[in-house]
């Protein structure tokens, strides 16, 4: 656990909805192999399917509105999101993801790739330049606001669900860890 802030906290669990994991691919990733190996062929290619693809329901949220607190979110929104059960659906096609977000406040899409920024307005009105990057079966987003404050969201992905960590990044260094 990243440490910076006093707040210790819980995580948001995702049930998996949707079973089907389409066999979409992303591009080919060359691996190259350094000099010293001269026996080893000079480079190989491998395509990975994302473990991404489905359509996932909130289950359990433990600490989400002192999370939601912590990036300066309103009294008001952060009651109506703490107890909706958004439905969160993630596809990708030709190495570009949507993530659609649907709950009885709100719905949302961001459509990026990996790698890339993209402007972002999040539920609460924060203007971010967000970028996704993949570790593992790990989709990493990370929200750097215009104004307010800056957050970084681990969904980490299962054969059954996605589990999601919130943290409010400040700056470079230090972070608020809500697991």
């Amino acid at each position: 656990m990243e440490s910076g802030g006093g707040t210790e906290g819980g995580r948001v669990k995702w049930e998996e909805r949707q079973a089907i994991r389409p066999a979409t691919l992303l591009p080919p990733v060359t691996l190259l192999q350094p000099p010293s190996r001269p026996h080893l062929p000079r480079h190989h290619t491998v395509t990975m399917a994302p473990p991404f693809d489905g359509k996932y329901v909130l289950d359990t949220s433990e600490n989400f509105e002192e999370f939601m607190k912590t990036l300066g979110v309103g009294i008001m929104l952060r009651k109506l999101g703490s107890s909706t059960k958004p439905t969160v659906e993630i596809s990708v096609s030709d190495g570009e993801f949507s993530l659609k977000t649907t709950s009885t406040l709100k719905a949302t899409e961001l459509k990026f790739r990996l790698g890339e920024d993209v402007t972002e307005t999040t539920i609460d009105g924060r203007e971010c330049k967000t970028v996704f990057k993949q570790e593992g079966n790990k989709l990493i987003q990370t929200q750097t606001a215009q104004k307010g404050k800056s957050a970084k969201f681990t969904r980490e992905f299962t054969d059954t669900e996605m589990i999601m960590r919130c943290q409010q990044v400040s700056g470079l260094s230090g972070s608020l860890d809500i697991e």
